[in-house]
């Protein structure tokens, strides 16, 4: 586990929505969430189509993106979102899809709501369900880790991706950074499970050497 004393574990967003943050969030893409943000942090709105920052590409544009290559498609074929509901952080896959993983926050009232949603419907239980006001970091993380797939009954939206792509421990160094979160909301969140990451590798490569 990460050092907690090298983060903030009681940050929590004043809010999901309404902020220029929010402005991306919703980009289902992962290719095209990267681009828009690129052009955002240089200051070239003239570079920023419209297309890069529609929240669902038509089918016609999305098909022709996946010709050029299968990982353009990233998050392409995330579940639409509902009324008031944003992205609170997502888990890409260095998958040949590039495959994502998306947490997802949803007001109504003064309840929020939340799910995490792939593209392949997977049904995750996760717990906090519900909240009044946005989630600590450390309860962000506590839903994340604990989601328990239905189907399969396997925990967590993180180590349990780079442990189905490592069939030896002598094979982490090649898979360490399978599975990438970032979050708009949580500007630490990334940094948490690269840490985590790391941690990952050390143990299975104490696992390699003791095996040899």
């Amino acid at each position: 586990m990460p050092d907690c004393l090298n983060y903030d574990l009681e940050y929590r967003p004043i809010t999901y929505w309404d902020t220029p943050t929010a402005l991306l969030a919703n980009i289902k893409g992962a290719r095209r969430k990267a681009a828009a943000r690129e052009f955002l942090e240089k200051g070239d709105f003239e570079g920023l189509e419209d297309w890069m920052i529609q929240e669902r590409l038509p089918d016609p544009l999305r098909d022709c993106l996946g010709r050029i290559h299968p990982a353009f498609m990233g998050g392409e074929y995330l579940p639409d979102f509902e009324d008031q509901e944003v992205e609170i952080a997502r888990v890409t896959l260095r998958s040949v899809m590039a495959d994502v993983i998306s947490v997802r926050a949803r007001r109504e009232r003064r309840t929020i709501f939340y799910r995490i949603v792939d593209e392949y419907g997977t049904e995750f239980d996760i717990d906090p369900e519900t909240s009044e006001e946005p989630l600590s970091m450390e309860y962000l993380i506590q839903l994340m880790d604990l989601a328990d797939d239905e189907a399969n009954h396997e925990m967590g939206v993180t180590e349990r991706y780079r442990d189905l792509n490592c069939y030896e421990p002598k094979d982490a160094p090649g898979v360490v950074d399978f599975a990438q979160v970032t979050s708009d909301f949580y500007p630490e969140l990334s940094a948490w499970y690269e840490e985590e990451a790391q941690e990952w590798l050390q143990e299975k490569l104490k696992e390699a050497e003791s095996a040899a």
